[in-house]
């Protein structure tokens, strides 16, 4: 029997559940120790804070951080462009009612766009990138939050921390994982908003003890736990719900617990149930069906346990995993790790010059115990004079000159950092010089690009998920009317009023609820090089393959429509009837990348 059936069928008292739930995390918790000492290290790195407490204080320890540059740059890329979703209708192409499918499909694209947009899905993006460069791993949470929009709710996909998640050990994904924990830390005001009715377990299970993993140990001297509300938040105040579901709302105000904290256990838990056909029905046999149960404790006390069906249709757990490259291991690639010993060698090299800069400047002095000049005269003040005992010896001891080959070094493991992660000086903002800077940049472009096209794929894939549990989300849990508001790519805002049964499809029998696979756009994703697709789109135009249109939408020009209605009323540069260069006007503007005379 697996761990997650007897986790499932322990419906006896609180703490039996709380303490089988406290075992599944200290067993994972335990496999992840080596692993988190590891993401610290990569994490003081990133942060350009490398160098060990243990090193005596006179010793210099500068850094020249070479590891955000890159992780930055690659971040930037990767979210580039918009992510842009696409749903398809899961019915048959040719029913009657295909088209009205594929006009619900359209909706609920536009809703997901109108998410992105309103509630900074990108900056989550952003986030869960960070994690998998720094960590290996980066994780989605998709929840619907009933306190959003003021009351209204909505769907949200938030980054969770991966210190705060603890995964069955023997699980190579999410997907075949028997249970998922995650641990943090909320504040009593927050356990009071999204728990009003379970005040009795504050006083019992504050302060209980837990050991949650923090981003940084003893060394460091700081103990702000991994899974608290600024970690899941960037700051902000706001957490992904916990549990959440419509109508669930209301706080207690009487605690005196304001300024404590309590630790909170949300376990996912795979359950095996015997399905058992309908009364009568003698052609199906019992078989057995793995669903997902959520379970959530604190140290002693059972705050909600039920099946994941009962409290979100799709009946999935909310995570969504992401890694760069995926080997076959829940925990991916870190780029850190391979940047790590670069990094600390540049760190060394340059700690060896600064020290020996230090010894040139203000050289080690050798007193003779005879001479007379008592140390406290020694002050390398400019121009200062001393006196000395006849015949003794008193001087400077001046450090050998430092050899070229530490600057060459220091070149060399730059070289090699920029080699690992494929980002030369030129892609991360360094511009080239010489005639052919333009090809130079274009070059290197398209060879970082062929570098982290997986990750990209990867991300897709990843983003493709977690628009799928958003949008079944959206489907469930629109139960009030509400407007949708859109800004289109040329700017202008359009609305769209929708509710959960607007995303129903009719039938012969009645209506049923919409079924769709949900994708993000291949290439969506893909960062291609600005200026290269500029410059392609100018030349294209300048020999008249490309109309106006064109260029204005690779250049990404706001109120585009209305600029090539003015132009196209005009004659202006050069353009004549819908958009197209004019046969009888030179193009001597700035949109093409030369004149030319048709």
């Amino acid at each position: 029997m697996a761990v997650a059936e007897r986790v499932d069928h322990a419906q006896g008292e609180d703490h039996v559940v709380a303490g089988r739930i406290n075992g599944l995390y200290g067993n994972a918790k335990s496999e992840m120790n080596r692993r988190h000492d590891r993401w610290r290290k990569a994490y003081r790195l990133v942060h350009n804070r490398g160098w060990s407490n243990t090193r005596d204080a006179w010793m210099p320890s500068p850094t020249a951080s070479e590891i955000y540059p890159i992780v930055s740059a690659l971040v930037g890329w990767m979210t580039d462009q918009r992510v842009k979703f696409q749903a398809v209708p899961s019915a048959d192409p040719h029913s009657q009612y295909a088209n009205f499918q594929q006009k619900l499909a359209q909706d609920l694209e536009t809703v997901l766009d109108s998410l992105w947009v309103n509630h900074n899905f990108e900056s989550e993006v952003e986030k869960v990138l960070f994690d998998a460069f720094i960590y290996g791993t980066g994780f989605f949470k998709c929840v619907y939050d009933p306190g959003a929009d003021g009351g209204a709710g909505n769907a949200l996909m938030r980054r969770c921390d991966p210190f705060s998640l603890f995964v069955d050990p023997a699980a190579t994904s999410l997907n075949d994982a028997n249970y998922i924990i995650e641990a943090r830390e909320l504040s009593i005001t927050e356990f009071e908003r999204r728990f009003p009715d379970r005040g009795d377990v504050i006083e019992a299970d504050m302060g209980a003890g837990f050991s949650l993993p923090h981003r940084e140990n003893n060394e460091t001297g700081s103990k702000a736990p991994m899974a608290n509300l600024a970690a899941h938040s960037g700051g902000t105040g706001t957490v992904p719900p916990i549990y959440g579901k419509p109508g669930q709302n209301g706080r207690v105000s009487d605690s005196a617990y304001y300024d404590g904290s309590i630790t909170v256990f949300e376990a996912w838990i795979k359950e095996n149930t015997l399905y058992t056909p309908a009364e009568g029905d003698e052609e199906e046999e019992p078989f057995n069906v793995s669903e997902w149960r959520v379970i959530i404790t604190t140290g002693s006390h059972v705050l909600v346990n039920e099946r994941a069906i009962d409290m979100w249709q799709h009946g999935n757990h909310p995570y969504v995993r992401y890694v760069n490259h995926d080997l076959g291991d829940m925990w991916g690639i870190a780029l850190v790790d391979h940047l790590a010993d670069p990094q600390m060698a540049i760190n060394r090299l340059l700690a060896a010059l600064q020290q020996h800069a230090e010894l040139v400047s203000n050289p080690i002095f050798m007193e003779d115990s005879r001479s007379g000049i008592p140390r406290t005269k020694i002050v390398n003040r400019p121009g200062q004079r001393i006196t000395k005992g006849a015949g003794s010896e008193a001087g400077w001891l001046v450090p050998p000159q430092m050899p070229n080959d530490v600057q060459e070094l220091i070149q060399f493991y730059i070289s090699e950092m920029e080699r690992i992660s494929g980002l030369s000086g030129v892609v991360r903002g360094f511009s080239p010089t010489g005639r052919n800077s333009q090809g130079v940049i274009d070059s290197v472009s398209e060879s970082a690009f062929v570098r982290i096209r997986l990750a990209l794929r990867n991300l897709e894939r990843s983003l493709s998920k977690a628009g799928s549990l958003l949008a079944n989300l959206v489907v469930e849990n629109y139960s009030l009317p509400r407007v949708m508001s859109i800004v289109g790519p040329d700017g202008e805002r359009s609305m769209l009023a929708l509710r959960a049964r607007h995303f129903f499809v009719p039938n012969d029998e009645g209506a049923d609820p919409m079924r769709f696979s949900l994708y993000v756009r291949a290439g969506s994703a893909m960062p291609i090089s600005r200026a290269a697709r500029i410059a392609e789109a100018e030349t294209l135009f300048a020999m008249g393959a490309l109309d106006a249109q064109a260029v204005l939408e690779a250049h990404d020009y706001p109120n585009r429509e209305q600029i090539l209605q003015r132009v196209n009323a005009s004659g202006v540069l050069g353009i004549g009837g819908e958009g197209k260069p004019n046969p009888n006007m030179a193009s001597n503007s700035n949109m093409g990348s030369r004149n030319r005379q048709r």
